[in-house]
C-alpha cells in the first residue's frame, strides 16, 4: 500500500482508480519495495502516461516497447567539447 499524506485514498470511487494513482505515486516516487509488474503497467498505460513525470515516461517507453525515438538524444562528449566557438 502506498501513503501519501495529502492525498484522501478511501475518497477513490473505483479500486481501479487507487491502483491507478498508486502506480503514478510508484513510477515517480519509487515503489517502497514493491514490485512493479510489466503487464499492470500496460494494461493501465493509457491513463497514467500523461501523469508520470516525462523522463520516466520515456524510460518506460523504451524499456517496454522499445521505442527508440523517445529516449532524447545528447551529442557526446567528444562533440560537447571540441565545438568551434566564435570569439568576440
Amino acid at each position: 500500500m502506498y501513503y501519501n499524506w495529502s492525498t484522501d485514498i478511501t475518497k477513490f470511487k473505483t479500486p481501479t482508480a487507487k491502483r491507478i494513482w498508486e502506480l503514478v505515486q510508484m513510477l515517480d516516487y519509487g515503489t517502497r519495495g514493491e514490485k512493479l509488474h510489466k503487464s499492470e503497467i500496460k494494461k493501465y498505460w493509457p491513463q497514467i502516461k500523461d501523469q508520470v513525470a516525462p523522463d520516466v515516461k520515456r524510460l518506460l517507453e523504451y524499456v517496454i516497447w522499445n521505442k527508440v525515438s523517445s529516449l532524447p538524444i545528447k551529442k557526446n562528449f567528444w562533440e560537447l567539447s571540441f565545438q568551434t566557438q566564435k570569439l568576440p
